[in-house]
């Protein structure tokens, strides 16, 4: 077991290591590894007088096994940054001759700690997950993350940038506007205000100042999951821990699902319950104790996209709607960040509100005038795509734009909650037979574009 003491309103902290043959204890200490905040005096790597701004604040440690079996432990919080040391495997302490070990982020003071690294088999990536800004209410706590193809790095964002240049201005302190663009941004606060009818009291429902991660993969599902603390709207300092599941995206980037895991119910998703009126959060990327508000988009039975953002959406899967942008003429800077600048983008947050029944499936009498054929026809082709009767159409592909997909295909957490009402109708029944084949439901996926 690693722990540290810090004073707290400096970088005086000691790092150490204490040792049981039982996870519960009791434990045995086998001494300090590492200090910090030595003011004028050698610091941890010879021949160097610490100095704040380069070294670290030994506090934060976390250990992991690389995919070779190497140790290593990660560290730091503000001051001079993130750093990484490799360990004896049979004795938790680092390896001699490596000081203070390597940086990998932060410096000059900037708001970035809590570190932990993830490996990820599928991916090959090492993902280090780290946490901006300040944990109080007012800090704007959020968590971010870097990958790797090696456990000591360098680590990049999506957009390719080092995160080991990321750091304050010289001479600054807590200078989060220099630092702020940088790292994929996966939870961060945000709050859905709470609608005349919703449970509960408050304001609304959400997070303030979200972070210090941790994480845990389940061996007997294959699940992974992310756990940090956090504090709630309109509550002040309260703060609890939270659970939540992650999944990998088709470009390798953690999504980390913005609702707490709750346990496992029926996922199975229909096209009917994803119709109608949702609301959309984007994270963005700055450091900030305002909470991220909700915009109001609609998904239509023709797999479009309106309101506050335009574009389609299809359901791929069981349990996963991937809305795509096509249009580049709105919502500003705000659809730079959801859509061409798909790198830049931050986690999204959806949920239902005021959900419609939409008797898609049931039986119309085809009319008889030339404007009524037209309408008619509007009809098949919305009950075509949504299940309904008729010999399948060849699949046809969307117009993506500059193939900037939002969905789980990008670093976008889709939020499904609401109420539900069942879709009412005769072939809302077939709808739900097409979903139990895996080939009929791969071609429905492909023609809801």
């Amino acid at each position: 077991m690693y722990y540290n003491a810090c004073k707290g309103d400096s970088p005086r902290s000691a790092l150490g290591i204490a040792t049981s043959d039982e996870v519960d204890g009791p434990y045995e200490n086998q001494g300090i590894l590492l200090k910090s905040g030595m003011w004028d005096q050698e610091s941890e790597n010879p021949g160097e007088i610490y100095d704040a701004t380069v070294h670290p604040n030994a506090v934060d440690p976390d250990a992991f096994y690389d995919a070779e079996g190497n140790m290593w432990m990660v560290y730091g919080s503000y001051s001079g940054g993130i750093f990484i040391l490799e360990l004896d495997p049979e004795t938790g302490v680092p390896l001699p001759g490596q000081g203070y070990g390597k940086h990998l982020v932060g410096g000059n003071h900037s708001r970035i700690e809590a570190p932990t690294i993830r490996y990820d088999e599928e991916t090959g990536y090492y993902y280090l997950f780290l946490s901006f800004g300040g944990l109080d209410a007012s800090g704007g706590y959020d968590v971010r993350v870097a990958r790797s193809t090696s456990p000591d790095g360098p680590y990049l964002d999506a957009e390719g940038n080092d995160m080991s240049t990321v750091k304050g201005a010289e001479g600054t302190i807590f200078d989060d506007a220099t630092i702020q663009e940088y790292g994929v941004k996966v939870m961060g606060g945000y709050e859905f205000p709470r609608l005349l009818g919703d449970p509960g009291e408050g304001t609304g429902t959400g997070y303030v100042s979200a972070g210090h991660t941790s994480w845990y993969d389940d061996p007997d599902s294959g699940q992974s999951f992310m756990v940090f603390h956090t504090r709630f709207p309109g509550t002040g300092e309260m703060h609890e821990v939270r659970v939540h599941r992650m999944e990998m995206n088709a470009d390798g980037w953690p999504v980390v699902m913005p609702t707490r895991y709750g346990g496992e119910g029926n996922l199975r998703a229909k096209l009917t319950e994803m119709i109608g009126d949702w609301q959309l959060v984007d994270l963005g990327h700055d450091i900030t104790a305002e909470p991220a508000l909700p915009s109001d988009v609609r998904f239509t039975a023709l797999g479009r996209i309106t309101g506050d953002l335009t574009g389609t959406w299809r359901l791929r899967g069981t349990d996963k709607v991937e809305p795509a942008h096509r249009r580049s003429d709105l919502l500003g800077n705000h659809l730079a960040r959801l859509g061409r600048d798909h790198q830049r983008m931050g986690a999204v947050a959806v949920r239902g509100v005021r959900r419609r029944c939409h008797h898609v499936g049931s039986r119309r009498r085809r009319p008889r005038t030339q404007e009524g054929r037209r309408r008619g026809r509007r009809r098949t082709h919305a009950r075509q795509h949504l299940g309904g009767r008729g010999r399948p159409q060849p699949a046809r592909r969307g117009n993506f734009g500059n193939g900037h997909r939002l969905g789980v295909e990008r670093r976008v957490s889709g939020l499904v909650r609401g109420r539900r009402h069942a879709p009412g109708g005769r072939r809302a029944g077939r709808h739900r037979d097409t979903h139990g084949d895996g080939g009929q439901r791969q071609a429905q996926r492909d023609r809801l574009v």
